[in-house]
């Protein structure tokens, strides 16, 4: 799917010394989305060591109405 999947979306996944979420790729419990493209990365709290996950929004809205994790 990675080649055929337009990835459009950031989100941070999550930031050093701070707890984990249980969420395997995309943190769902944070609403943070990074889509202002002219922000600097330290204005929205990027740093070093912060995870960012990057994906389609699309496939994460319809994640979100049923998230139950699907091994395939």
């Amino acid at each position: 799917p990675y080649r055929t999947v337009k990835f459009d979306t950031l989100k941070i996944y999550t930031q050093p010394f701070k707890n984990k979420t249980q969420n395997l790729i995309i943190n769902i419990d944070n609403t943070g989305f990074l889509n202002d493209n002219k922000a600097l990365l330290k204005d929205v709290d990027v740093y070093n060591e912060t995870e960012l996950s990057f994906f389609n929004l699309e496939a994460y809205k319809q994640f979100e109405k049923d998230p139950v994790m699907k091994w395939e």
